[in-house]
Formats: C-alpha cells, sequence, structure tokens
C-alpha cells in the first residue's frame, strides 16, 4: 500500500481514560492532523478528560453513538476522515456480567457498523482496532513468550467474548474487503529491537506511588475499596463491613506491596 499522511482522524471512544491520553497528544503534537472524536458519554467517559483539547482548532467534539450508522456515515464523508482509531467500548469485566446485552450492541454491533462504513464509504486508509488481552483467555505464568495474533482466542467472559467478536470482524473485513488494520504485536517489535523500560513490579510500584500523591486526579474511591453492596446485605437489610481472614485494616498501598 502506498504510504500516506493522516490528514483527518476519527477517534471513537475518546472521552475514555485511554482513548482521551491518545486524543490529547494527537491534537497538541500534530496541529496538522484534525481530530474528531465521537463519544457518547457513557458511564466508563467523562468529557473532563478532553478538557486539555478544547481550545485547539484542531480539535472536534462529537456527542454520539457508533451503533448509528447514519452518524458514523455523516461523520466521515463531512469530515473526510482517512484514519478511525477505535477505543469505543462498553468495559469492566464485572459490569458484563450484569447486563451483557449492552457490551454485545456497544462491542460487536457498533464495530460491524464502524467497518460497514469504512466499506460503504471507500476513503479510509487506516483502521485501529484497540482491543484487550482477555481475549486469549488465562495466561500460563511460566510461558517464555507471550500470545500472538495466531493464538486460540479463549474468553472467558461476556466482556472479553464482545472484544474477540469484534476482532474476528475487524479481521474478516480485512480479508473480505481489503481494510487496512493495525495492531500492536509486542512480539514483533521486540524483532525490532523493543524491550520493556520497567519491569511490571516497579511499574505497578510507580503507578500506585503517583496516585497516592495526586489524589486530585481520581477523587475519593474509598466506597470502591468495599466488597459488592450486593454481598453485604444480610437478614434484615443491614449492611456490614467484611475483611477476609482478619480483621486487622490494611490499605491499598500496603496490600499491593506486602
Amino acid at each position: 500500500m502506498a504510504s500516506y499522511s493522516p490528514k483527518n482522524i476519527l477517534i471513537t471512544g475518546a472521552a475514555g481514560f485511554i482513548g482521551s491520553h491518545v486524543a490529547n497528544r494527537l491534537v497538541k503534537s500534530y496541529p496538522e492532523y484534525k481530530i474528531v472524536v465521537l463519544d457518547k458519554l457513557d458511564y466508563c467517559s467523562n468529557l473532563k478528560n478532553l478538557q486539555p483539547s478544547k481550545s485547539y482548532p484542531n480539535f472536534k467534539f462529537v456527542k454520539g453513538d457508533i451503533g448509528s450508522a447514519d452518524l458514523v456515515n455523516y461523520l466521515l464523508i463531512t469530515e473526510s476522515i482517512d484514519t478511525i482509531m477505535h477505543f469505543a467500548a462498553q468495559t469492566h469485566v464485572d459490569n458484563s456480567f450484569g447486563n451483557s446485552f449492552k457490551f454485545t450492541r456497544n462491542n460487536i454491533y457498533g464495530t460491524h457498523v464502524l467497518l460497514e462504513a469504512c466499506k460503504v464509504t471507500g476513503q479510509i486508509r487506516r483502521f485501529i482496532h484497540v482491543s484487550t488481552d482477555e481475549v486469549y483467555g488465562e495466561s500460563d505464568e511460566n510461558a517464555v513468550v507471550g500470545n500472538h495474533e495466531a493464538s486460540q482466542l479463549l474468553p472467558t467472559n461476556p466482556y472479553s467474548a464482545t472484544k474477540a467478536g469484534a476482532e474476528m470482524l475487524v479481521m474478516a473485513y480485512g480479508r473480505s474487503y481489503g481494510l487496512p488494520r493495525y495492531f500492536l504485536d509486542d512480539q514483533k517489535l521486540k524483532n525490532l529491537g523493543w524491550c520493556e523500560r520497567t519491569i511490571w513490579e516497579k511499574g505497578l510500584k510507580k503507578t500506585m506511588d503517583w496516585y497516592i500523591n495526586n489524589p486530585d486526579w481520581w477523587g475519593d474511591v474509598t466506597g470502591a475499596l468495599l466488597p459488592h453492596p450486593k454481598m453485604l446485605i444480610r437478614p434484615g437489610g443491614a449492611m456490614e463491613k467484611h475483611f477476609e481472614g482478619s480483621e486487622e485494616e490494611k490499605t491499598l498501598h500496603h496490600l499491593a506491596f506486602s
């Protein structure tokens, strides 16, 4: 495929944690790119995440659902989109056990709508699909190398199953219609000389320290540290605290590094 330089990029799910970081970086670092972000602002996204990009002339926010074929086709055509970075997804494994149909609609059907729009318009040069390692299921702790693209998909929960379904759709459109799809394969990167700069344990400690030292970024999460409310309900409607194995309370930082 001939080389190209992106001009108009559509980022779905850009108000989420990861998508917003990518969008903000692109908007700031590449003023020659027009960044159009599409997000329906569900529970896993927040418009405040895009605040750093709000004042830039090459940034445009659209509130909407990727499941709307009319909206997606309209944006691709009117904004002359040539590149799609697809972050939008219903997330969190625990939530998928409650209402898995929403996950199917957002993660599989929503991805299908995007792919069909790419096929119909015929103008997309790159389709970058962001997935999750959970599509491969449980990993062998003693494995020398990680999973690669050809590894068998063995999702173990509704969330990862819908992400695996989305991956299959992207692969099918790539093979059937020549849609140029891209993802990161760490084994290929290692062959090019890439290696982890920080081992996992040290990286986790740095992350935990950052959150501890910057509470304004994440707010009060004390409620999330308790067991699920449904598990705390006792006869008579009483709510109790529950600590596994010991009555001693420990901080999250202590548990992480003890």
